[in-house]
C-alpha cells in the first residue's frame, strides 16, 4: 500500500470520527422542556402589561417569540394572556417575573415593527428593593412603565411613580436609573382587577 492510499484512509477515518462525534454531541443536548403547570408554584404579584391596538393572535405570537428568546435554558417568562376586547389584551404573570424581563418585554412589544404606531404598551408594578433599577425613592411605590408612542430607541423604558417621579431605566450592564426633569407621561393607575385575570382566565404563553 502506497503512501497516498494510507493518507486517504486516514482522512476518511478522521471524517467518520468527526461525524460520529457530532451526532453523539447532538444527542446529548436536552430539548427545551414543555411547560407543565404542576412544575411551578403560583406567586401573587401585581405585575401587569396592557397592550392596546393589536388583535389577540398578534399579541400571542409576539409574546411567544419573546418567551422563546429567554426560556431556552429555563423558564424565565411565563405569561397569562387575556383578551379584554377586540383591541385590548392583558398580560399577567401567575408565576411572577423579575423586573428585568418585565421591562424587556414592555420594550419588545413597543417596538414590534408590524404594528400600528398608535399601539400602546403599558406596564404596572410595585417596586421592591431587590428589583433591577430599584432606588430608594421608588421602594414600595407603584410604577407605570412605558414608552411614548413616537419613541424609537430600544435600550431603555421610562418609569413614572405614583407620586409623580420620572426615571429612565437604562438597559446597560449597571441598570442605571436616571432621574428626569420632566415626566415622559402622566401616571395613571391600572384599572383592571388583577385577581380576575392572573389565575384561571386567558391562556398560558411560554
Amino acid at each position: 500500500m502506497n503512501t497516498f492510499s494510507i493518507i486517504t484512509i486516514l482522512v476518511v477515518l478522521f471524517v467518520i470520527f468527526m461525524l460520529l462525534k457530532t451526532v453523539n454531541s447532538k444527542g446529548d443536548v436536552s430539548p427545551i422542556q414543555q411547560f407543565n403547570e404542576e412544575d411551578f408554584i403560583k406567586k401573587n404579584n401585581d405585575k401587569v402589561i396592557r397592550v392596546k391596538g393589536p388583535i389577540f393572535n398578534d399579541v400571542k405570537n409576539h409574546c411567544k417569540a419573546f418567551c422563546d428568546q429567554f426560556n431556552e435554558q429555563k423558564f424565565q417568562v411565563i405569561i397569562n394572556l387575556t383578551r379584554l376586547d377586540a383591541q385590548t389584551n392583558l398580560l399577567t404573570f401567575p408565576y411572577d417575573i423579575d423586573m428585568k424581563h418585565f421591562c424587556y418585554l414592555i420594550n419588545y412589544l413597543h417596538h414590534v415593527k408590524e404594528w400600528n404606531p398608535n399601539v400602546q404598551v403599558t406596564g404596572w408594578h410595585s417596586c421592591k428593593e431587590k428589583d433591577s433599577w430599584a432606588i430608594d425613592p421608588l421602594f414600595h411605590k407603584q410604577l407605570m412603565i412605558s414608552l411614548p408612542q413616537n419613541e424609537t430607541h430600544t435600550d431603555y423604558v421610562y418609569a413614572v411613580s405614583e407620586d409623580k417621579l420620572g426615571y429612565k431605566l437604562l438597559f446597560n450592564f449597571d441598570k442605571e436609573t436616571i432621574p428626569l426633569d420632566r415626566l415622559p407621561f402622566e401616571f395613571e393607575k391600572c384599572c383592571e382587577n388583577l385577581e380576575d385575570y392572573s389565575f384561571g382566565k386567558g391562556i398560558i404563553v411560554s
